[in-house]
């Protein structure tokens, strides 16, 4: 089952989270021109919305589905990361390693000033895109570790279970 309750007893549906999630985050991704600094809020927006709302599998990792649904919060969140990052990164890490050869490439197709200025930006942003290829599944590893340690901090067991996590001073505090 993909709903959750809220506390309110309202249901979340899972899958239209992931998928409003997905389709703010390919929007922002495939928009031209440059990242500006509007992509970190959108980015905190995306995913502490997914985060708020994400109910994480009661069962332990052997369940597909749980594991599936695990990725799949995992991957959106984070693309909603890389969102975040997008600006900081083009105008430090980008702009650093890529300037020289964005700007020379637009001078050999542009034909004024302000059209070389305007593809040497969209250079810039284009290779902050292409960056995400190594930033989305480190985030998204992250979130998946962040996951799996709030999983076990609940003590699941594989039935689905929560148990109450054995602590050494209860452990000799139970008769033999």
């Amino acid at each position: 089952m993909t709903e959750s309750r809220l506390s309110d007893g309202g249901p979340i549906d899972q899958a239209a989270l992931v998928i409003a999630g997905l389709a703010a985050t390919i929007t922002l991704i495939t928009t031209s021109g440059p990242w500006g600094p509007l992509s970190i809020p959108l980015g905190i927006t995306i995913l502490l919305t997914v985060l708020a709302f994400y109910d994480p599998p009661r069962t332990s990792g052997r369940d597909l589905q749980a594991l599936a649904r695990r990725g799949v919060f995992a991957s959106v969140g984070g693309l909603a990361i890389c969102i975040l990052l997008g600006w900081g990164l083009q105008a430090t890490v980008i702009s650093w390693s890529y300037r020289d050869s964005c700007v020379s490439w637009a001078r050999d197709t542009a034909d004024t000033q302000s059209t070389i200025d305007e593809r040497a930006d969209d250079c810039l942003a284009g290779k902050t895109t292409d960056s995400f290829i190594i930033v989305w599944p480190l985030a998204a590893v992250a979130l998946s570790v962040v996951d799996h340690k709030l999983l076990r901090s609940r003590a699941v067991r594989p039935d689905g279970e929560t148990s109450r996590p054995v602590t050494p001073s209860a452990e000799k505090e139970s008769p033999a």
